[in-house]
């Protein structure tokens, strides 16, 4: 059976840069970045509310996205979501990330129809573990690590030598776009276009992802950045613009972590961290003799 639509499954833990590196893939003429694929798919199935789901769909045009709508309007709820995006949309590949392993995309995901490339995606895990505490300044930084992180890293998929999955790091993709997008032009059989680190040039519509980088997008189309962290926003932006081919890389971590952070967290992931090729911070012999008593 011929496949008719490829679908790019990208895999990783949370705050990892996945939203830009799914844009970054979908910005190729028969590419969509579509995110993580459950939500629009509730909305789908939410059949009494069709007309408001549909316009709430877009996480970057919001009310004024045309094409959700237009999908909305004619999907078949028996039919296979992917099968009908591709078609709506003409394209040939969607890009998602991290479908939920109950969820309603994984009846979808399952139509033989549908070949599957992977990409697996890890960042150093103080950096992600400094970004969660962000989210959620009432964890502490131990249940951070211990309860959140650990769990997740300790099973996570990751071979650098894997034939079958493009395994990549989310700082080498910053350090080498290009590299990566090589990558993956062998992996889907395509050539992406000169201007693609330009990603917010490109029309997206995706569903779901971090907001942030949606926000990015959102900029670009005359909106304000939110005013959490809008002074980052503002300068990561204009440095973009200045610069596609090099993006802020956030260290923020390198600053926030205190000593004993970094201790407690090469403690309980280390060796994870460090198998995934990041450098292990080293402690003095008292220093670990003082945590330890």
């Amino acid at each position: 059976m011929a496949h008719a639509v490829t679908i790019v499954d990208i895999r990783s833990l949370s705050y990892t840069g996945t939203t830009w590196i799914n844009l970054l893939l979908g910005c190729h003429e028969r590419g969509f970045a579509l995110g993580p694929p459950d939500r629009v798919l509730r909305l789908l199935e939410d059949a009494g509310h069709r007309s408001a789901q549909a316009e709430s769909a877009c996480r970057v045009h919001a009310g004024a996205c045309a094409f959700w709508p237009r999908f909305f309007a004619d999907y078949d709820r028996a039919g296979n979501f992917f099968v009908q995006l591709a078609a709506v949309a003409d394209k040939d590949f969607i890009v998602i990330n991290n479908p939920e392993g109950a969820g309603p995309a994984a009846r979808h995901l399952a139509d033989p129809r549908l070949a599957t490339r992977r990409l697996h995606v890890v960042r150093d895990g103080r950096a992600v573990c400094n970004s969660y505490r962000g989210y959620y300044p009432d964890k502490s930084f131990r249940e951070v690590v211990e309860e959140w992180f650990h769990p997740s890293a300790s099973v996570f998929p990751f071979t650098a030598d894997d034939r079958e999955t493009l395994n990549v790091r989310y700082e080498d993709v910053v350090a080498d776009q290009r590299g990566f997008l090589a990558g993956a032009e062998k992996l889907l059989g395509v050539s992406y276009p000169e201007n693609v680190t330009r990603f917010w040039e490109f029309d997206h519509h995706a569903t779901a992802g971090n907001a942030g980088t949606i926000g990015i997008l959102k900029h670009y189309l005359g909106q304000p950045f939110r005013k959490r962290d809008r002074a980052f926003q503002e300068e990561r932006y204009e440095q973009l613009l200045a610069d596609p081919e090099r993006p802020v890389m956030d260290t923020r971590w390198e600053q926030a972590l205190a000593r004993d952070e970094r201790m407690l967290f090469d403690q309980v992931c280390g060796a994870y961290n460090e198998a995934w090729g990041y450098a292990r911070d080293r402690f003095e012999p008292a220093e670990l003799a003082e945590r330890s008593g």
